[in-house]
């Protein structure tokens, strides 16, 4: 689908999108205004505000009555990674979490095996296995 094929509000969108990723545009920036935009994009108010409205929508510009439209300072996104415990996640589904150890056991790592578990070659490591085929190993 080629620019012009889109609708109105989403070429509006592209334009503005286009502007800010291209660092023409940069947070705090204004954008232009609704005013502006009808007479560039010959279009009504109603699909100018259509497209403020989305772009406010997905925290790309911020909207201040009787200021104007004008690029949102991005955020950065959080580093910080939560990983839930799988006890809780099953619980929570109404049903029961159960484990238990099939072999556990420490050994020498070959070349090979101490470059994949990020170890120095015939460092000891321990390795455990607590269902089919769910092996798991940490350094000793």
């Amino acid at each position: 689908m080629e620019k012009n094929d889109l609708p109105a509000y989403e070429q509006v969108k592209a334009f503005i999108k286009g502007h800010i990723s291209s660092g023409g545009w940069r947070p705090g920036d204004p954008v232009p205004s609704e005013s502006a935009l009808m007479e560039q994009f010959s279009i009504s108010r109603m699909t100018v505000n259509r497209a403020l409205r989305e772009l406010m929508g997905e925290g790309l510009v911020t909207r201040v009555q009787g200021s104007g439209t004008f690029v949102a300072e991005l955020h950065r996104i959080s580093s910080t990674l939560t990983i839930r415990d799988i006890h809780e996640e099953v619980i929570e589904r109404g049903h029961v979490h159960t484990s238990r150890v099939l072999l556990a056991e420490a050994e020498t790592a070959s070349a090979d095996l101490a470059r994949t578990l990020g170890l120095p070659s015939g460092a000891r490591f321990s390795h455990h296995t607590d269902s089919p085929g769910k092996r798991h190993s940490h350094s000793v």
